[in-house]
């Protein structure tokens, strides 16, 4: 058979075709592996294996419930029928793809062909393939085929795995639900978002109960619950509801963080477009509630002041705060400035398991500077990472300032009050940060302070750091293991992320180095660098490191699989010494130099990795 439109050129035949493709609307269904496609016709023909790509690009990203369109060339022979398709790709578990379907059009014969796919091409799903034949042709067009990934079914909880399971019970009331990430801490930038999971369940007029609902695929954003952030869902309940009267929300604690700060909840009853408020301008953790075995149960405003303008009203306050913490942070230069600081710092303490320190009360500290200048006493009152500072083990950050002119700090005097219980308090160590010039300062103590007794701190944390380190080692030739938190940055842009597995190798001034450590969580065998997220890992390594002085970050997938890293900070869970790596490069053969492995050597700094 002689195709029509067909053009003979030196030997091959040139044919065009608009491919168009549909991706499931999970997040998990996304993909930057390269995916290739071959057309077969009725002759037994077929084509070369043809990239789905942008032509002015290397890659493609094939976003959530995105209908991509790509314009193909084939020059090999194919008659005018088509009679399937071949999908396929070379990527390891975990990076696969998920596709509702393709769309094939001969621009030449002007045929459309709809092939439904509505499955998993990876290594890891249904039978694992990355190879399929598709000759399933639809009676309708792409465009009217369902999405199997999202249909009318409700994702239902199991109360005793905190895990969701499918249900094909369809829904009886939908919702749809607004929620506001707060802010907090000095100009309002400490942590408030999570990466856990957020579970709503309504209570209606009557007092029924939905099903534990999960807030999910935020319309707004991919990454959702960021700081300072709105972001909307749909959900639904299997039960018919009569109206908004409570609701319960909890999180699974998974993630970074400590807890998720929300402002507030908007529910939206579709069916009567009723909408209910619910405030909540607190943390949801274990000591608040909002945790799986302490959810939170929050009554539906009444009164005529909406959840956005009480929001407003809130912003409207910070801004003035904020406007005066900018001031706070700059010496003053004339008499009108709210605040009087000369000098400025951030503070980091670290309450040890020593007996215990009442949360009212009040903890106060004066710097002595190298010339004899001494502060005035300056009270920790509001720890920007805890509701209830100087709790057993906290980890607590405060901004304070001084109205006196200090040079660089010498030694710490600290001491408090012991208000409404005479207990004593046990402070680990205390970090000073400078705002001015940057360096940090940081003193060691590991004593109880008892109530109105004011201890000095002029021992540096190196020091005894080093004792710390001497009888570790020692330690560690009957048990070496030894913790590391490691935390990592992908770049913004949407390509930086990845599903391709990244490996951490650590180095020490010993010449000793550990066994390549795989980046991800416990319970999961793979995990996704997700674009502009921080993840956070716990490892362990058998060798008995002494100081880190480099690493190396490697991985073995093919072109555009890679990963962009901004950076890697790792913390020493045994001394708490924290190293920050800057990366800034793709790890990815078919960028730059096209390497997939790094060695970074540590820098000393002062400044952290965040900033």
């Amino acid at each position: 058979i002689s195709p029509k439109k067909m053009k003979k050129t030196k030997d091959k035949y040139e044919r065009n075709f608009t491919i168009r493709t549909k991706t499931g609307n999970q997040i998990e269904a996304s993909s930057t592996t390269p995916i290739h496609i071959q057309l077969f016709d009725d002759q037994e023909q077929s084509s070369e294996d043809i990239r789905l790509k942008y032509h002015d690009h290397d890659k493609h990203n094939f976003e959530p419930g995105a209908i991509d369109e790509f314009q193909v060339t084939s020059h090999q022979p194919l008659s005018n029928k088509l009679t399937g398709i071949r999908i396929k790709h070379n990527a390891d578990k975990y990076q696969g793809w998920y596709c509702e379907w393709i769309e094939v059009i001969d621009e030449d014969n002007q045929q459309t062909y709809c092939y439904s796919v509505q499955r998993w091409i990876d290594k890891a799903e249904n039978d694992k393939k990355t190879d399929v034949y598709f000759n399933n042709l639809s009676n309708v067009p792409c465009n009217s085929l369902s999405n199997t990934m999202i249909s009318i079914t409700q994702e239902s909880y199991d109360t005793e795995s905190h895990t969701s399971q499918r249900s094909s019970i369809p829904y009886q009331s939908t919702y749809h639900v607004e929620t506001k990430t707060g802010k907090k801490g000095f100009l309002s930038l400490s942590p408030t978002g999570t990466n856990a999971d957020v579970y709503i369940q309504i209570i209606d007029h009557d007092g029924s109960k939905s099903e534990p609902m999960q807030l999910k695929k935020s319309i707004d954003h991919k990454n959702q619950f960021e700081r300072g952030q709105t972001d909307e869902f749909d959900t639904g309940s299997i039960k018919q509801l009569n109206g908004i009267k409570q609701l319960e929300i909890w999180t699974n604690e998974k993630g970074l963080g400590h807890g998720w700060y929300a402002d507030y909840i908007i529910v939206t009853d579709n069916k009567t477009n009723e909408e209910a408020c619910f405030l909540i301008d607190a943390f949801l953790n274990k000591k608040n509630g909002g945790v799986i075995g302490n959810h939170l149960i929050l009554n539906k405003e009444t009164n005529n002041i909406s959840c956005r303008e009480k929001y407003q009203e809130k912003e409207d306050d910070i801004d003035t705060i904020q406007t005066r913490q900018m001031k706070a942070i700059r010496p003053v230069t004339d008499s009108s400035s709210m605040i009087l600081y000369k000098r400025t710092y951030n503070v980091n303490t670290k309450t040890g398991h020593k007996g215990s320190l009442d949360t009212n009360a009040d903890v106060h500290l004066r710097i002595h500077d190298k010339t004899g200048h001494i502060s005035e006493p300056i009270s920790l009152r509001r720890s920007t990472k805890h509701s209830n500072p100087f709790e057993k083990g906290n980890l607590d950050s405060f901004d304070i300032g001084t109205t006196e002119s200090l040079e660089s700090i010498a030694k710490i005097e600290l001491y408090h009050d012991g208000t409404s219980l005479d207990r004593e308090w046990n402070m680990e160590y205390i970090n000073i940060l400078d705002n001015l010039t940057g360096h940090t300062y940081c003193f060691s103590s590991d004593k109880l302070i008892h109530n109105s007794e004011h201890i000095i701190l002029d021992v540096p944390c190196e020091e005894i750091n080093k004792e710390q380190m001497k009888s570790k080692i020692i330690d560690t030739k009957d048990k070496q293991k030894r913790s590391f938190s490691v935390r990592t940055k992908t770049g913004s842009h949407v390509e930086a992320g990845s599903t391709t597995p990244i490996y951490l190798r650590l180095f020490d001034d010993q010449f000793q180095k550990s066994e390549k450590i795989r980046l991800k969580q416990k319970d999961k065998d793979g995990h996704h660098f997700q674009s502009g997220s921080i993840d956070e890992f716990h490892i362990t390594s058998d060798k008995p490191f002494n100081k880190l002085t480099a690493i190396e970050v490697s991985h073995t997938a093919d072109k555009y699989q890679g990963w962009y890293g901004e950076w890697i900070s790792i913390t020493d869970n045994d001394t708490n010494e924290i190293y920050c790596f800057p990366l800034q490069r793709w790890l990815d053969k078919g960028e730059l130099d096209g390497k997939t492995d790094v060695y970074l050597k540590y820098i000393p700094t002062t400044i952290p990795c965040e900033q």
